[in-house]
């Protein structure tokens, strides 16, 4: 009610907004989420901003729109977050993008040799296009790391 209300008294507020927008994400609304945080993107470029825009695009089926937030977000600061990559990589492969998506699930690794989702995403990537060893490689590592 809190952040409904706030959003009423100045539907510009972009906090207000984001804020909104995660409420009626974690309430399944993802139409009303998108647009919550859409709104407040366009005011405020934090990569926080960009990530869950990203997601919440994604769970629409807004592939273009949920790529173009990540790559948003790294630009804006969250270039650490080695989920931004992961997710980005994905984004791209329902795309048909394969060595962007390629790419982003190595960088994710890069950034944090320990993100464990990276390493079973590539092993899909390999294995997909028949390279059963580097498939095998990279679920080998992702195996051993959630231990």
């Amino acid at each position: 009610a809190f952040w409904r209300d706030a959003v009423r008294q100045n539907p510009g507020h972009y906090r207000a907004n984001l804020n909104l927008g995660l409420v009626c994400q974690s309430e399944g609304d993802y139409q009303k989420a998108y647009e919550y945080v859409k709104k407040a993107s366009e005011g405020w470029d934090a990569p926080n901003v960009f990530y869950s825009l990203g997601f919440i695009a994604d769970r629409l089926g807004k592939t273009d729109e949920a790529a173009a937030a990540y790559e948003n977000c790294l630009s804006h600061g969250g270039e650490r977050n080695p989920d931004v990559y992961n997710n980005l990589a994905i984004a791209y492969s329902r795309k048909g993008d394969a060595k962007k998506a390629e790419l982003n699930f190595r960088k994710a690794i890069e950034v944090d040799p320990k993100y464990v989702p990276a390493y079973f995403n590539l092993a899909g990537y390999y294995r997909d296009r028949g390279n059963a060893a580097l498939a095998a490689e990279y679920e080998r590592k992702g195996a051993e790391l959630r231990k």
